[in-house]
């Protein structure tokens, strides 16, 4: 029998077939792949036993394909009569019949436009709004049941974990022969892992509010049709390079004291000579105008939401243009009362969307275009004291609400009602660890209970626990787990840890604000190292004579290898994972749960995904680790 080192010098080739090959005759192919000496004669008589690919449909041909599923981005899957692999558009739902245009080749699959839907599918429901569904690439899955998409969000982040390279063995290493064998005898090892997950993955957690729930959303200036003048809006559905011009119904996403804001931008552009920029090309002129982001707070006079508005312009602007944008300001303050703060954003010019430089912008820091990447920030007009937004969280356990000021452009979660649950579900994670590394078991609810099913179970309080208990929140922003667990919980003492000085100052000073300044500490530090991690970082990971919590709730990026190797190593006995991509969740568990690797391997307790984003294809998910 072949040793498992053996195995892995055959990844390579057998991965370039596993895409042709059925998972069974894959994953069977994998277990035989023997020493190196053979392993080409293996893979010449693997594709020479292959089925002939089914042929692919030309580009400009139209074809009537059903959706099987949408995969995670929101791309819908269907396969042609002769079993080819195509691709569709967005705002596709399973079971749905549709006409498309297939729009390019490529080796294994096609990509196609979705042009008539000829049968709806079980769960095909007409969009909540009317102007923009055509065309808005904003909500890829509004025309689903809001049942069917947490249903499709859970799904997502099983699939993301049990496909990962490496993910399936690090989860079978740990999982139940029980749960397993749910799958069948002749199944793969991602299905296998699948259903390992079963009851591990819990049903998706639904947002509160299914329209009017993001606090923040950026709109793009573009050149209007006529010639004169700008339209504003979101990007297009099948053309990032365009801009859909927002119509009389605003945004149903946002606000709508953040929609009336929005409306008068839009008429003042309809007016102005000021350029726009040309995200295609990167060509601009002076003071060339690029984004209008608007972020609401709920803690805005008379309890009402206040509002900011941050103008950007790709790269310096001109007098002129800084005269014209000073103005607007100045109107907008006078007509919307709801409105605290006009910001002027300076960017650096970005690359084409298209180009390599392009893609690694993309994986910088969140809000890293331009929030991370700005040259210069400037008030327009404000009114009223402070210089930051306002924000209620509801207290973990009940009590009064905790307080936030988060700095104009910080991070902070999209969704207000949605991060109260995801403070929540981080707080009885914790809980959940701790308990487990007493010895108690954790329960095991079924994916389709209700989100209160179990809910007096699961909070076990930390403050009955005997030993000293010390939380690392690491990407902690402005604060809000540390100083939420600081203010609900018995930890001794809370390090916060986060790349910007502004967003330290920030928790430094909500956690005076709620009564924790003494408990916590937050310092600056680059979390996105590649080699050994800052001292800091190193000091906190390995503390003596306390039980070690840590809480990360990384970019889109995950967490970098080095951190994943610094988890390992510390001697952390819960971890309580917050994501916002599935697919690097997936890959950042396979390293934290696998057998390779230094240090102690962790163990999935429990993963909840978290709906912050209704009718978008994201999903959040609240993971519990633990090494008992």
């Amino acid at each position: 029998t072949p040793t498992w080192s053996m195995k892995r010098f055959a990844r390579p080739v057998l991965l370039l077939l596993a895409a042709a090959l059925p998972l069974g005759v894959a994953a069977a192919a994998w277990h035989h792949a023997g020493p190196r000496s053979t392993r080409s004669s293996r893979a010449a008589a693997l594709r020479q036993q292959l089925p002939a690919a089914p042929p692919l449909p030309e580009e400009g041909h139209e074809i009537e394909v059903r959706c099987e599923r949408v995969a995670y981005g929101g791309l819908g899957i269907a396969r042609t009569d002769a079993g080819a692999t195509v691709m569709l558009s967005d705002h596709t739902v399973p079971g749905e019949l549709v006409r498309a245009l297939v729009t390019r080749r490529r080796r294994r699959h096609v990509e196609a436009r979705t042009t008539a839907v000829l049968e709806p599918g079980p769960a095909s429901v007409a969009p909540p709004w009317s102007e923009l569904f055509a065309s808005c690439g904003g909500c890829q899955l509004q025309r689903m049941a809001y049942a069917e998409q947490l249903a499709t969000k859970r799904r997502w982040v099983i699939d993301a974990i049990a496909r990962c390279p490496g993910g399936a063995a690090a989860v079978l290493s740990r999982a139940s022969p029980a749960h397993a064998s749910g799958a069948g005898h002749s199944a793969t090892p991602a299905a296998l892992a699948a259903a390992a997950l079963e009851p591990i993955v819990r049903a998706t957690v639904p947002s509160p509010k299914q329209t009017r729930y993001r606090n923040k959303a950026t709109f793009f200036f573009a050149p209007s049709d006529s010639g004169l003048g700008l339209v504003v809006g979101s990007k297009a559905a099948d053309d990032a390079g365009r801009v859909v011009p927002i119509g009389g119904e605003g945004c149903p996403l946002q606000a709508e004291e953040a929609d009336a804001v929005l409306a008068s931008v839009a008429a003042w552009a309809r007016r102005t000579a000021l350029p726009s920029f040309d995200v295609r090309s990167g060509r601009r002129g002076e003071g060339a105008l690029w984004q209008a982001v608007l972020r609401t707070a709920s803690g805005g006079a008379g309890g009402g939401a206040a509002v900011q508005l941050e103008l950007v312009t790709a790269g310096a602007a001109s007098s002129a243009a800084l005269a014209a944008l000073a103005a607007l300001a100045a109107s907008l303050l006078e007509a919307h009362e709801p409105l605290v703060r006009v910001l002027h954003t300076e960017a650096p010019v970005p690359p084409p969307p298209d180009t390599g430089a392009s893609r690694g912008r993309r994986r910088q820091r969140r809000g890293a275009s331009p929030d991370a990447c700005a040259e210069a920030v400037a008030v327009l007009a404000a009114r009223g004291g402070g210089d930051s937004l306002a924000v209620a969280v509801q207290r973990p356990g009940g009590g009064a609400p905790l307080r936030f000021e988060v700095p104009p452009r910080g991070f902070w979660q999209v969704n207000d009602g949605g991060t109260d649950l995801l403070v929540r579900l981080v707080a009885d994670g914790v809980a959940l660890g701790l308990a487990s590394g007493r010895g108690n078991e954790l329960p095991v609810a079924a994916h389709g209970a209700g989100r209160e099913a179990g809910r007096e179970e699961e909070r076990r309080p930390v403050e009955e626990a005997p030993r000293r208990l010390a939380l690392v929140d690491l990407y902690c922003g402005s604060g809000l787990f540390g100083v939420s667990l600081a203010a609900t919980t018995s930890f001794a003492s809370v390090l916060g840890l986060e790349l910007g000085a502004e967003a330290v100052a920030a928790a430094e000073a909500n956690a005076a604000a709620n009564g924790v300044g003494a408990l916590c500490r937050f310092e600056a530090a680059d979390l996105a190292f590649s080699g050994r991690p800052p001292a800091g970082l190193a000091a906190a990971l390995a503390p003596g004579g306390v039980d070690l919590t840590v809480v990360v709730d990384p970019p889109r990026a995950g967490l970098s290898g080095a951190m994943r190797g610094a988890l390992r190593r510390s001697t952390c006995s819960v971890l309580v994972y917050v994501s916002c991509d599935a697919q690097t969740l997936g890959r950042d568990l396979a390293a934290l749960c696998g057998a390779e690797g230094a240090g102690t391997a962790f163990r999935l307790a429990r993963a909840t995904p978290v709906d912050l984003t209704p009718h978008a294809a994201r999903v959040e998910t609240v993971c519990v680790l633990s090494r008992a």
